[in-house]
């Protein structure tokens, strides 16, 4: 936007996000996006040579591969892989190492009920197929959670972009690659990732398990099923005889715990009249940024922090220390800045039954 631009949506009393005179209300409490910011070429073929500084897909069909002899045909690879936690069908997601972001179509996050986010940037997809290109708006993402079909590998956060992909379902671009370290091996049709279990090797999500790794798999969960039976006998022996010890204060009248299970963990509601709140982001400066994601990383390993299905966060930022530019081994300070969310959220707020509720 120009300065004679701004100057006349501000004589105007004009938004300079949706850039409408006369809007009658600021840039913070927009909720229009401009149509200037997403730079949409016509949905119709373009001329290759038309530069595009929007997304780049450059797989689409299996006929784009059948232009040139065996030895230079390149079928394109496909992963099998599921997005959520429960009972869904399965996705075949193509692994594009030349597509700059991960995408899915709109008509599978309708299938799945996922939940749409807008983009704080809207931009373009241009879509490759043979000689031409297709621009396509993107504007809204989805963050949700990718398993392999083989259960080898999974992860809690994957962000997908909402675009039309004509006959693919879903494209994990290089940015997805580069994260998780996966190496693409068209030669072998592998597809490589680091094994959680082993450093220092890979393993290939295309295949199954191999016989002697289930084996070992069967014995490792056999452990600890006697482990786990073994205990939970231990603790209902400690419960019969601190039961008994205390019968005065266990009435018979009291509901069973069983009755109030559920999956969980927390519930955050809105105060009545409020709107979902838009966190800030902490900037952190790139010398600080290997400290600072060691700190979630630790907690995770250790079970502090557990994935989540909550559309509220609160950002995050990082104090340095003294002697972080020196020594390595000293980890900055983790804050966490509560104030808009418990200021737009209900505090106290659980889904285990209150005591009156479990008496009355």
């Amino acid at each position: 936007m120009t300065d004679c631009e701004r100057a006349f949506l501000k004589s105007n009393r004009g938004c300079f996000k949706c850039q409408k005179i006369n809007a009658g209300h600021l840039s913070d409490t927009c909720t229009t996006w401009a149509t200037a910011a997403c730079k949409v070429v016509s949905m119709t073929d373009i001329d290759e040579g038309v530069d595009d500084e929007g997304e780049q897909l450059h797989c689409l069909r299996n006929d784009e591969y059948d232009n040139g002899t065996d030895e230079e045909r390149c079928e394109p690879i496909f992963l099998p892989v599921k997005l959520t936690n429960d009972d869904r069908p399965v996705l075949r997601a193509l692994v594009d190492t030349g597509a700059s972001a991960s995408f899915i179509t709109d008509r599978e996050v309708e299938k799945l009920r996922l939940t749409r986010r807008k983009l704080q940037v809207p931009t373009s997809v241009s879509v490759a197929i043979q000689s031409h290109r297709v621009s396509h708006p993107v504007t809204e993402f989805v963050c949700v959670p990718l398993r392999t079909l083989n259960g080898r590998w999974s992860t809690q956060h994957v962000v997908l972009k909402i675009a039309p992909l004509m006959s693919l379902k879903l494209v994990l671009g290089r940015p997805f690659l580069k994260r998780h370290d996966m190496l693409v091996d068209c030669r072998r049709r592998q597809v490589l990732v680091p094994d959680p279990t082993l450093p220092d090797e890979r393993i290939d999500l295309l295949t199954d398990r191999s016989a002697s790794a289930v084996q070992a798999g069967v014995r490792a969960c056999l452990a600890r099923l006697e482990e786990q039976q073994a205990e939970g006998s231990y603790l209902r022996a400690m419960e019969a005889e601190f039961r008994r010890e205390f019968s005065d204060r266990f009435p018979v009248d009291i509901p069973p715990v069983s009755q109030y299970e559920s999956k969980v963990c927390h519930r955050i509601l809105l105060k009545p009249g409020m709107k979902r709140p838009r966190q800030p982001t902490y900037g952190t400066p790139m010398r600080w940024r290997a400290a600072w994601r060691r700190l979630p990383d630790e907690h995770l390993a250790a079970g502090r922090l557990c994935a989540s299905s909550s559309e509220y966060s609160s950002p995050a930022f990082i104090i340095l220390k003294k002697g972080m530019d020196t020594d390595a081994l000293i980890m900055p300070r983790w804050v966490n800045d509560y104030r808009i969310l418990n200021a737009a959220t209900v505090p106290d707020c659980t889904p285990l039954p209150c005591k009156d509720h479990s008496v009355s």
